[in-house]
């Protein structure tokens, strides 16, 4: 089979004449006085419609977005620097008693908590294990806070009402007596 008669064969001239001639139209102006430029301009624009339209494109960027993620969190593999970012702290004698427990709220047991600390510890922990222990943990301290002040409160109402009805009491005996 010749050249001349090749289908599946590109034609180096037509490919290079539509390029020209959409280099003509988006700016005429500049590819009388400068064709290369031009073509170069027609060229980037060809490429940018192709990421536009490339299918591949998002799975790509969350891909590469993924990877600076795992490269970020990389730096707190270790047990003593994942713990303190789980929690938010920037001391580790800080974060240990927040994380135990964390640790110990998700565990059906202390021997399961302490055989999860210890594996962190051994192990370190993953990128994905830091991701989602750290907002977990986000999540799981504002109500373990929140559940503390209710009862708190509710301790603090039961006191003052238990003092109030004392002193009810001893106004509606010395009323009494008077």
């Amino acid at each position: 089979m010749s050249e001349a008669t090749d289908p599946l064969k590109v034609d180096v001239h037509a490919r290079a004449f539509e390029l020209a001639v959409l280099a003509a139209r988006i700016c005429p102006v500049l590819c009388q006085q400068e064709p290369t430029h031009a073509i170069e301009l027609a060229q980037a624009l060809l490429k940018a419609a192709h990421t536009a339209i490339d299918p591949d494109r998002e799975l790509n960027e969350l891909a590469e977005l993924a990877q600076q993620h795992d490269a970020e969190l990389e730096q707190y593999r270790s047990f003593e620097a994942g713990v303190r970012f789980i929690t938010g702290e920037r001391r580790f004698d800080r974060a240990m008693p927040w994380f135990r427990k964390f640790i110990k709220a998700r565990s059906e047991s202390e021997q399961v908590c302490d055989d999860a600390i210890a594996s962190a510890r051994a192990n370190g922990f993953t990128t994905f294990q830091l991701s989602s222990l750290q907002g977990q943990f986000t999540e799981w301290k504002a109500n373990d806070k929140s559940q503390t002040a209710r009862a708190i409160r509710a301790k603090r109402a039961v006191k003052e009402t238990g003092e109030n009805r004392s002193a009810k009491r001893k106004s509606v005996r010395q009323n009494k007596h008077h």
